[in-house]
């Protein structure tokens, strides 16, 4: 239990660097889609070194093309609430938009307890009200800081609402293959296929719209692409190896959870930007129900 812990922590850090670069992309105009593109091409391209092809060829899993079905969906949904979620930032607080856009935890989390039958204990069942109460404060500071501007609050809650409609999907579909027992050399090909997919549907995009990367593309696309392969590989480590303790529905809550705090620290201390006592209570509150979360189901 201690190594998956270790690995959802691990992909908690790396998951605020996605935030930092993407924040960064965002506030700069980089456009989204080739952004996007060079993000998932470049992913793909590393990842297929991690993957056993061929064992994957000669002994093929039993439910290979259900697989293959499930991650293409996930990551098409992964990464697009990603780029919303950036859109989202030019319009607000980037630290505010994160924690709303991310509170999608709560998708995954319920579906491995209704569907799982994962059992969700006291504890971590308090630790779920706090991290949406956070979710909460969050959204309620953003509309406090815009309560004289009803449009552009509308279209910023429109444009997270849909990073968390994609974000919630996207996760919980790709906890599914962890259910199915050892997955042997499909593990690796996880990753590798959502970033086709992904790829697949940004360049079908920037064909539509005649746009192509730029260099602002790849100096943004290098660093996210890096934090985003380091912390699909923990994530999926920490979902495998929490699997068998019946706990694969914390992944995503600590994973998620720990950006949210971290990015809320980089926006203070770094990006200085505003943050209001309200944001800062929000983001207390998520800390602590990140914690709970974590705790063993026997609490």
């Amino acid at each position: 239990m201690a190594t998956g812990l270790s690995y959802a922590f691990l992909t908690a850090i790396l998951w605020t660097g996605v935030a930092v670069f993407y924040g960064r992309a965002g506030k700069a105009r980089t456009p989204l889609l080739p952004l996007g593109f060079t993000v998932s091409a470049i992913g793909a391209i590393v990842s297929c070194v991690w993957v056993d092809w061929g064992s994957v060829i000669t002994n093929p899993h039993p439910r290979l093309w259900s697989f293959v079905a499930i991650m293409v969906a996930a990551g098409a949904l992964n990464q697009s609430g990603i780029l919303l979620l950036a859109r989202a930032m030019t319009l607000g607080h980037s630290a505010v938009t994160w924690a709303v856009g991310q509170s999608a935890i709560s998708i995954p989390f319920l579906v491995a307890t209704l569907c799982w039958h994962e059992r969700v204990g006291a504890s971590r069942g308090i630790g779920l009200v706090l991290v949406l109460t956070s979710l909460g404060f969050s959204a309620a500071s953003r509309f406090a800081e815009h309560k004289s501007q009803a449009s552009r609050f509308t279209l910023w809650l429109t444009v997270t609402g849909c990073s968390f409609a994609c974000f919630g999907g996207g996760q919980s579909l790709r906890l599914l293959p962890s259910q199915w027992g050892d997955l042997g050399p499909l593990g690796p090909l996880r990753v590798t296929v959502a970033l086709v997919a992904s790829a697949t549907l940004f360049l079908t995009l920037l064909a539509v719209r005649k746009q192509r990367p730029t260099e602002d593309s790849f100096r943004y696309a290098l660093p996210i692409a890096a934090c985003m392969l380091s912390g699909q590989y923990t994530l999926y480590r920490a979902a495998d190896e929490l699997a068998v303790h019946g706990l694969t529905g914390i992944v995503f809550p600590i994973g998620i959870g720990g950006s949210i705090i971290g990015f809320a620290l980089y926006s203070q201390l770094v990006a200085k930007e505003k943050t209001s006592a309200m944001t800062w209570f929000g983001v207390g509150t998520g800390a602590v129900g990140v914690v709970l979360l974590a705790l063993p189901r026997s609490t």
